[in-house]
C-alpha cells in the first residue's frame, strides 16, 4: 500500500512540477497553442508560429519534462525503501505514455527512426527519475554511514 501511495504522489510531484516551471518559463505557450490550431498552415504567420512552437517545444522536451523526473525521482528516493529505482520509472510512464499518444503528426509511427528518437526523447524524464533516486540514496546513505564515500587516506 505504501508503494501505491508513493508511486501516485510521484505521478503528482511530476505533473505539478511540470505545470509550475511551464507557468513561470513559458507563460505563453497557451497562446502559442491557440494560434498554432487556429492558424492555417498556408498562413503567412505560420512560419512565425511554427518557429515560436519550435522553441517552446525544445524547452518542454529538453529541459521541463527531465526536471520534472528528477523532482519525482526524489520524492521516491526519499520515501521508498525498495525498488525505489523501479518505482521511480513507472511514475513516468503516464507523461510519457500521454506525449506518445497526444502527439498530433504522430510523425514517431512512420519509420523505424522516428520511433526511437520520439521514445529516446520521452525517455529522458525516466532517465533522470532513476537518477534521482540514485542520487537520493547516495546522499541518505552518506549521512547514515560516516566516512561512507570518503576517500582513502583522509582525515574525514
Amino acid at each position: 500500500m505504501r508503494t501505491v501511495a508513493i508511486c501516485l504522489g510521484a505521478i503528482i510531484v511530476s505533473f505539478i512540477t511540470d505545470a509550475i516551471l511551464r507557468h513561470f518559463l513559458m507563460p505563453d505557450f497557451g497562446d502559442i497553442v491557440v494560434r498554432m490550431s487556429t492558424t492555417p498552415p498556408n498562413s503567412q504567420q505560420w512560419d512565425e508560429i511554427w518557429r515560436q512552437w519550435h522553441h517552446v517545444n525544445m524547452i518542454s522536451v529538453f529541459v521541463l519534462a527531465p526536471v520534472a523526473g528528477f523532482a519525482s525521482g526524489a520524492f521516491v528516493g526519499l520515501l521508498q525503501k525498495h525498488y525505489a529505482v523501479l518505482v521511480a520509472a513507472s511514475t513516468q510512464i503516464p507523461e510519457l505514455l500521454f506525449q506518445l499518444f497526444s502527439d498530433r503528426g504522430k510523425s514517431w509511427v512512420h519509420s523505424p527512426s522516428g520511433a526511437a528518437f520520439a521514445f529516446g526523447q520521452h525517455l529522458l524524464p525516466v532517465i533522470t527519475a532513476m537518477l534521482a533516486v540514485a542520487l537520493c540514496r547516495r546522499i541518505l546513505l552518506s549521512r547514515c554511514r560516516p566516512g561512507f564515500g570518503a576517500r582513502a587516506g583522509s582525515d574525514a
